[in-house]
């Protein structure tokens, strides 16, 4: 998206009145589309503080974070207190911005789900700058072995480190010996296809021309 949508937006906009399904959507494409759709940012106000008679409980984040990729303004995605705000993937979204939430996210580290501690590592990198303790946890999510599960957030975790760059250097050694290998995914598992695979590959690739360019 970005702005080349912008021409789009007035299209997009009439889907916050269809239902809690696609409101949602919309609000995803909207922040999608960033400052080119400035001019619903109030629409997009009203929903993240629940003003909208439309807006849902799971709206708000999401409401949230388009107005601030839609305004540059971080206060009212800020503003948004509890589960509509503290979670990985919207604090990441933010970085520094964010920095309040620095040790909320860091006890989300050693929470007990793996998509969790994934993504608060991500979101605690992001916030702080700070690769440690980041990417022990997410090279502990790098399993050698993975098959493809998608209960298990190996790709994600890979994607992540590649972003951390030379600072993760430390998952170079895993994540080579993994791409050697001749089979990484079982292919039939779950739907698990060479394609998917080929994906798988061509994460690991990126990952470490990022780390070790």
């Amino acid at each position: 998206m970005g702005p080349a949508a912008g021409p789009a937006v007035p299209e997009v906009v009439p889907f916050l009145d269809m239902g809690a399904d696609w409101a949602y959507q919309a609000l995803r494409v909207l922040g999608g589309v960033g400052p080119a759709a400035a001019a619903v940012a109030d629409r997009l106000a009203d929903f993240a503080t629940g003003r909208d008679p439309r807006a849902r409980r799971h709206h708000l984040r999401r409401a949230a974070w388009a107005h601030w990729r839609v305004t540059g303004d971080d206060t009212l995605a800020l503003a948004v207190r509890g589960a509509a705000v503290c979670t990985p993937v919207f604090l990441a979204d933010l970085g520094p911005a964010a920095s309040r939430y620095a040790g909320t996210v860091r006890a989300l580290m050693d929470s007990p789900g793996a998509w969790t501690r994934t993504a608060a590592a991500h979101a605690y990198w992001r916030i702080t700058g700070e690769p440690e303790p980041a990417v022990p946890v997410l090279l502990a999510a790098v399993d050698p072995a993975w098959t493809g599960n998608p209960a298990q957030p190996v790709r994600e975790a890979v994607r992540r480190l590649g972003e951390i760059g030379p600072a993760a250097a430390v998952a170079a050694p895993r994540l080579r010996g993994i791409l050697a290998s001749e089979r990484r995914l079982a292919y039939g598992f779950r739907g698990v296809s060479i394609l998917a695979d080929e994906m798988y590959t061509r994460t690991l690739a990126e990952a470490l021309t990022r780390i070790d360019p």
